[in-house]
């Protein structure tokens, strides 16, 4: 399976979520935060989740 920066369109990974997260997800599941849970390794991601008031714990502590 590819990095994910493979599929990285002129993004980096924070800035590529972000875009699913506003043009994909909310559209098509809502924005209740509270419905969502992350697993993402990226501190940067985690963070851009965070903002969006949604839980995202690095893989290690999950897996």
């Amino acid at each position: 399976m590819p990095d994910e920066s493979y599929w990285n369109i002129g993004m980096n990974p924070p800035e590529l979520k972000k875009y699913w997260l506003k043009n994909k997800i909310y559209p098509e599941h809502g924005k209740d935060s509270s419905k969502y849970f992350a697993i993402e390794s990226n501190p940067k991601t985690r963070r851009m989740y965070k903002k969006e008031e949604i839980v995202a714990y690095p893989k290690e502590k999950i897996i």
